[in-house]
């Protein structure tokens, strides 16, 4: 089924619907979000420029 679907793809004004696990199969859900650690990390680097007048 997944197979025939993204055949469909190639075909111009083709409208295929994948559900969630469809589209996670092909890897259409990336997680690219940075961690927890790095977003506070990011956050004091800024902290420090905004104190030293960068």
């Amino acid at each position: 089924m997944i197979a025939e679907k993204v055949a469909d793809l190639n075909n111009p004004g083709m409208e295929v619907d994948f559900d969630p696990a469809e589209a996670e199969a092909l890897g259409a859900f990336e997680e690219t979000a940075m961690d927890a650690e790095t977003a506070r990390d990011s956050v004091a680097d800024l902290s420090r420029e905004v104190a030293e007048g960068a």
